[in-house]
């Protein structure tokens, strides 16, 4: 009988080690799973702190492309004389497609994005120096040269002689 009764207590400290063991298992497994929910919160939270950074700063600052600045600049001198025209619009898309070498679509995107990010400035000629930091860096002379033109061919759709915009394209063309 006694060794029945040791047989059976060891068959039971047999299955406890294998429950507490299950349950260790289990515990570590989930532990492991809250560590890398929390890990993956954590790049979650640093990217969304970066994002609204990002989206709440000035939309100005995110402009680097000379081609989005060529764009915004283009759009100001069409503005120069109040809201900017169907002939304007059309000019500016005809000289990003051919000096960008983009296509209609493209330029159509590029226009929506600069808009959108000097809707909310209401005087680009304040904000000159930062954004045309890109574009001293990265154009040369030639290139330059290009962008002036195209302001100019913008201004010249309309027919109309503005002293603001002659001032703009004056102010543009000395910061480069």
């Amino acid at each position: 009988m006694h060794i029945l009764l040791g047989f059976l207590a060891a068959v039971g400290a047999i299955i406890f080690f294998i429950y507490r063991m299950t349950s260790t298992y289990q515990a570590g497994r989930s532990a492991l799973d809250d560590g890398r929910e929390m890990l993956g919160d954590a790049r979650a939270l640093y990217r969304r702190t970066k994002w609204n950074m990002k989206k709440s700063g000035n939309p100005v600052d995110a402009l680097d492309d000379p081609r989005e600045i060529a764009t915004v600049l283009m759009m100001e001198v069409a503005k120069a004389d109040g809201d900017m025209t169907a002939p304007e619009k059309a000019k500016i898309l005809e000289l990003m497609q051919r000096h960008f070498d983009i296509e209609p679509e493209d330029a159509t995107d590029m226009m929506a994005v600069a808009s959108f990010k000097t809707q909310q400035v209401p005087d680009v000629e304040n904000i000159l120096v930062k954004i045309l930091r890109p574009v001293n860096e990265r154009l040369t002379d030639a290139e330059k040269r290009d962008l002036i033109s195209m302001m100019h061919e913008v201004g010249a759709v309309d027919g109309a002689d503005d002293p603001y915009r002659d001032r703009f394209i004056s102010v543009v063309h000395d910061k480069l």
